[in-house]
This record gives C-alpha cells, sequence and structure tokens, in this order.
C-alpha cells in the first residue's frame, strides 16, 4: 500500500522529532567500561585502594634497576663512595666515574629519575584532590568514613613526601606541585621552588601522615607509621634541629610492634646462622613472618605477572657466574649468592 504525501509528511515529522528528541547532553557521553579514567575510577574506597596500587607499583621501580619495567630506576640513589668502583661499572656508576663527561641534564640516568620521581607526585597529587569529592562513601572493610578517609589521604601524603625527599636531595631547589595534572592546568613554565620550601612541604605531609597511618598497616607493602616517623626524624636532622629528631625516632623506637631483631626466627631458624641474616631469606622479610625490625617491605613476587624485581640482590656483585673454568661453570647463580635461578635479580 502506498502512502500518500499527507501521511509521508507526518512520518518524517515524527522521525526528525525522534531524533532532536534523542539528542540530549547525556546521549553524547561515551562510557567505555574497558577505559579506566580518574573520574570513573575514585567513586569508592575501593577505587581509592587501586589508586594507591598504581602508586605503589611506582614507588617499588626504585629498585626494579635498569632491566625494571620502563627501564625506570634508582641507581643514582644506589651508588656511593663506598661501593661504586666496581669490576663491572653500569647505569650511573659510568656517570659517578665520568663525572665530566656524562654529569648532564641530558644524561638518561638522570632524566629517567627525575621523570620518575615526578610521576610518583602527580598520582599522590591526584588521590589527595579526587579525595575531597562530596560525593564518596567512604564507609566500607569495618572502618568508619572518617578513618578510611584519612588513612588514604595519610598514604598518599606519605608517599608524595617520599618523592620529594628523593627530589631534594638530589637536585636541591625543584619545581613543587602540589595539584593534580589535568588538560585544563598543564605548564610548561615551571619555576624551581627553593629547596627550603620543598623541605617545608615534606614536613607538612609527613606530620600529617603520621597521626593517621597505622602501625602495622593491613596490607604488606604499605607505608607505616614508624617509617614516617623515621623520615621526620631524618627531616628534623637536616633541619639542624637535634631534639625534634630525637623526639621522632623514639616514638618509632618505644613503640612495642617494632623490635630489633636479636633471636632466630623463621625458614631456617633450625640451620646454621645469626638473627641478623634471618631478615632476608625470602619467607623472613615481612612484619608476619616475624620481622618485626622492618618499619617497611616492598613486595616482590618472583616471575610472576606483574610482581617486579628487585636489583637490590645482586647490586654490585662479581659477576662469578660468567667464570668458567674448562667449559664447567663452577659458581651457579642462587639466592644466597645474591641472584636467582634463571635471572640476575628477583
Amino acid at each position: 500500500m502506498k502512502l500518500n504525501i499527507f501521511t509521508r509528511i507526518i512520518v518524517g515529522l515524527l522521525f526528525l522529532g525522534s531524533i532532536i528528541g534523542s539528542c540530549s547532553e547525556d546521549f553524547l557521553v561515551e562510557e567505555p567500561p574497558h577505559i579506566i579514567a580518574a573520574e570513573s575510577l575514585y567513586e569508592s574506597v575501593d577505587g581509592f585502594e587501586n589508586g594507591l596500587n598504581g602508586m605503589y607499583s611506582l614507588v617499588r621501580k626504585q629498585r626494579e634497576g635498569r632491566n625494571g619495567p620502563n627501564y625506570l630506576l634508582g641507581e643514582i640513589m644506589m651508588n656511593g663512595n663506598d661501593n661504586l668502583c666496581t669490576n663491572h661499572a653500569d647505569g650511573f656508576a659510568r656517570v659517578a666515574q665520568q663525572w665530566g663527561e656524562r654529569n648532564n641534564p641530558t644524561n638518561w640516568d638522570m632524566v629517567a629519575t627525575f621523570d620518575w620521581a615526578y610521576e610518583i607526585v602527580n598520582a599522590a597529587n591526584t588521590l589527595i584532590h579526587r579525595a575531597e569529592q562530596s560525593d564518596i562513601n567512604w564507609a566500607a572493610n569495618g572502618m568508619t568514613a572518617e578513618e578510611n578517609k584519612n588513612r588514604i589521604l595519610a598514604e598518599a601524603h606519605a608517599i608524595r613526601a617520599w618523592a620529594y625527599r628523593h627530589l631534594a636531595f638530589l637536585w636541591g631547589d625543584v619545581p613543587l606541585s602540589l595539584e593534580e595534572s589535568k588538560g585544563s592546568n598543564v605548564k610548561t613554565d615551571w619555576q624551581r621552588a627553593p629547596v627550603e620550601e620543598v623541605w617545608a612541604q615534606i614536613k607538612k605531609d609527613l606530620l600529617f601522615s603520621e597521626k593517621h597511618l597505622a602501625i602495622e598497616p593491613s596490607v604488606e607493602g604499605k607505608i607505616s607509621r614508624g617509617a614516617v616517623q623515621h623520615y621526620l626524624s631524618e627531616l628534623y636532622l637536616i633541619d639542624n634541629k637535634p631534639d625534634s629528631a630525637l623526639f621522632w625516632v623514639n616514638k618509632c623506637i618505644n613503640t612495642p610492634e617494632y623490635k630489633l631483631i636479636t633471636e632466630r626466627y623463621g625458614v631456617r631458624s633450625d640451620q646454621p646462622g645469626v638473627p641478623f641474616m634471618d631478615m632476608f631469606y625470602p619467607g623472613n622479610t615481612n612484619r608476619s613472618e616475624g620481622n618485626t625490625e622492618s618499619l617497611w617491605t616492598w613486595q616482590y613476587e618472583f616471575e610472576t605477572a606483574g610482581g617486579g624485581g628487585s636489583i637490590m640482590r645482586r647490586w654490585h656483585i662479581s659477576r662469578y657466574n660468567d667464570l668458567n673454568i674448562d667449559g664447567v661453570t663452577p659458581l651457579e647463580l642462587t639466592f644466597d649468592r645474591g641472584g636467582a635461578p634463571g635471572r640476575e635479580w628477583h
């Protein structure tokens, strides 16, 4: 059946009206489920926990060495006069040994370390800024809304202070960024803040964190109150205030949960050895495993996707595993010798 001209006009107008009516702003806002953005992540305590996990993942890269993810490294902070000259100079060791030639702003080790520290700063700034939104349900996991919010803010402030501590020690005057980086506030004309201002901000962040962090974090790998007290005592020494430094270090020392290891414990307690070494065996490093001396234990999971790897077990060791005598390698890589079977670090 053919529609007459009048019917066709009516149908056309109804169709056009349905199109116009559907073109609201809500209809045009896309929410792809496979993309995580700050707006969709920081809506709940779980979202903030995921943000904290990402921040801690950046922190761990300090110990992952040149071969770690994204080739970020902490070599610049691990070399000193006492352990610098080795039989296998690599990375920043070359910079320090050839200071005049390699010490310049384009050096990869310095650029990577500088950028990495500000990645951590920005991650912390994002958490701090987003935590002040008014529509977040903070009550969860048996904790009140105030407890959860303060604890998450305390972790972010503590890690921001930790990152700026590195920047202040390494470069002195550095840009002081305290806002979340967004497309609307991109800056290309950063000015260096005097190092005194940087230390003042570090102190402010640490003092807030010390009030709200747990003595025993509920999750292994999170920064503890004792670690923050340690950094506060260090800061007051830098500020030439030994009495204040003593106050904070005594608060840490006199916390009953923090104790020096004086007796054998853990996975090798029935084998020959000394209490000090027990802290460094796999299975003994965490506080939950008996290491009461540790204030902050970073978590790595050997040969596990996303587990990362710490280079510290083999930092500046001799390449003993390369030794070859008549086709025989007498010393294989082992955990006890500072390496890892099939890997040079773990």
